[in-house]
Parts: C-alpha cells; sequence; structure tokens
C-alpha cells in the first residue's frame, strides 16, 4: 500500500487550503486559470462513468509520480502508465513493464512485449498480460491547458488466463510524454482516462 501518513506536513497544509478552494467548484468549471493558481503538478482523473476529479502531484521519487484526489485515492504513474494505485476496489501493487519510451522510439510498426501485474484484492500476482501497440495518427488535441499536436497509440493488451482483452490509448507530444491516456489496470476496475492540466516540472 501506499503510505499516506508520509506526505510532508507542509503539503498537508497546503492541500488541504487549495482543496477548499478547487474542490469548491463543479470540475467542469475549473479553469486553466484556476488550475494555475495550485502550485503543483496537477491532471484530470475519470474512472469508468464517473465524474472528473482533480489529483495533484504529491512526490516524485525514481522516476515515479505519485498523485493523491480529495477522496484519498493514489495514482502511481511511471511515464505517464499507472504502476500502482490505492484507495480502489482492487487495487494494482507492482507492474513488470519493459521501457515503452524506446519501444515508441523504435517503432516501425506494432511491436509485442509482456507486461506482470500485480493486485491486493483478491490477491494475484504477475498476472502476465501480452501487449501489442502501433501508432494511429498525428492529431491536434485540445486540452484544458490548450492545444495540442500530439500523436496517438493504441495499445492492446490481453490475458489468455482471465480472457481479459482491451485497448489502452496513449495521446504523446514529441519528448515522448503523456499528456493524454485511457488506461485498464484491471478487469475488475473500469477505464481510467487522465489529463495533464498541468506538467510537473
Amino acid at each position: 500500500m501506499i503510505d499516506s501518513s508520509k506526505i510532508a506536513p507542509g503539503y498537508s497544509e497546503a492541500y488541504k487550503a487549495f482543496s477548499n478552494i478547487i474542490f469548491g467548484y463543479n470540475t467542469d468549471e475549473i479553469s486553466i486559470e484556476v488550475i494555475n493558481e495550485i502550485p503543483y503538478a496537477s491532471a484530470l482523473v475519470k474512472i469508468g462513468n464517473g465524474p472528473r476529479g482533480l489529483v495533484i502531484l504529491e512526490e516524485i521519487s525514481k522516476n515515479k509520480f505519485t498523485w493523491i484526489s480529495a477522496d484519498e485515492i493514489y495514482f502511481v504513474t511511471m511515464n505517464g502508465r499507472i504502476v500502482r494505485t490505492a484507495g480502489l476496489e482492487n487495487n494494482l501493487i507492482d507492474v513488470t513493464q519493459p521501457d515503452i519510451n524506446s519501444i515508441i522510439d523504435e517503432l516501425e510498426y506494432s511491436q509485442e512485449y509482456f507486461y506482470y501485474y500485480s493486485y491486493d484484492f483478491p490477491e494475484l500476482k504477475n498476472l502476465e498480460l501480452r501487449a501489442k501497440i502501433k501508432f494511429i495518427k498525428r492529431e491536434e488535441v485540445r486540452l484544458l491547458s490548450g492545444n495540442r499536436e500530439l500523436r496517438m497509440f493504441e495499445e492492446s493488451i490481453e490475458s489468455g488466463v482471465l480472457g481479459w482483452k482491451v485497448k489502452n490509448l496513449y495521446w504523446i507530444d514529441d519528448s515522448n510524454f503523456i499528456w493524454k491516456s485511457i488506461q485498464h489496470i484491471s478487469p475488475l476496475i473500469p477505464q481510467i482516462e487522465i489529463e495533464i492540466t498541468k506538467k510537473p516540472s
């Protein structure tokens, strides 16, 4: 589990202060001006058909980014991909994955690789997922932070053991930063949509 007690006191105080401002709004009313008032990187997250919620970057450690929501749901991302969660009904606790950025840099045709996912409840360790990624198109994407020309990639993942087969979508800039994504992390959790509203510095 992610230890929420390790949040720095200064961060906690600032987070509470800004949450009083941010979460007083309907999410659809949050503007880029409001986002820019927050001295932390942020993103909008939507789980399944639920409402969009704001998450704020709590910590960066060894290329892993920990994001926290108002209701204390945590997401850890690495190179824009979710590698750990806390506060969900079925949490992803560990991921073994290849260097996807290297695969994208060298991508001419679709390439195949494997993930290994571990979960907390029900406990499941090292579920093997076969994955394949391909470039779809370059397009102008409308984000809260402004329009950006991004590359869209489609990643197909499947588990023969569970009969689970889904597709992830990533919108990536030329430096391989993921600005927007639709990701599936578990057969028991709906898709998770993430849009970066303020990029980590």
